[in-house]
């Protein structure tokens, strides 16, 4: 009976010690485990996210210059002497001479901001209305808020105009 009974003590010891070292190993490698199964799903759900990106993105090549022309006519940032440089360029190259160049007063509204200029091209009436169709088909959006000039005689050569413009930025 002696023997019944320690075997009984050293097989309820054993138990009692397996289950305290294993049980506390065994939830560990379950935790474990699902940490690995939460990684691979939110990995697969990122592939998928990428692989969407990817998608969008090649479609989005499709309309790169369709981007470029809206960057061009309604640039992130705004280069004041860019500006001046490219109305240089269309009243020189539409027969203009610009004379001067008036400082420009900025309204920041929600989405872009909102730039005034004014400027005094001098030339003729026919390179003034060259122009101001060059400024319309300009890549940039240019809009002329109003213009004026001295005097109007079709021998006086050339005439001074004043006007002001806007122009757009984000």
């Amino acid at each position: 009976m002696n023997k019944i009974l320690i075997t009984i003590i050293c097989l309820t010891v054993a138990l009692g010690l397996g289950i305290g070292f294993v049980n506390p190993k065994y939830q560990e490698y379950k935790d474990i485990k699902k940490e690995i199964e939460r990684k691979e799903n939110e990995l697969s759900v990122n592939s998928q996210y990428f692989e969407n990106l990817r998608t969008i993105k090649e479609r989005l090549k499709e309309y790169e210059s369709s981007f470029t022309i809206i960057d061009c006519a309604f640039p992130s940032f705004f280069s004041i002497p860019g500006f001046f440089l490219n109305m240089q360029k269309i009243s020189s190259g539409s027969g203009m001479i610009l004379s001067q160049i008036g400082g420009g007063s900025i309204n920041e509204k929600e989405e872009f901001k909102e730039r005034s200029y004014s400027f005094s091209p001098r030339g003729t009436f026919s390179n003034f209305l060259n122009f101001l169709y060059a400024l319309e088909k300009s890549a940039k959006i240019i809009e002329v808020e109003g213009f004026s000039f001295s005097s109007f005689n079709e021998t006086e050569d050339p005439i001074s105009f004043n006007m002001s413009i806007k122009t757009y930025s984000y």
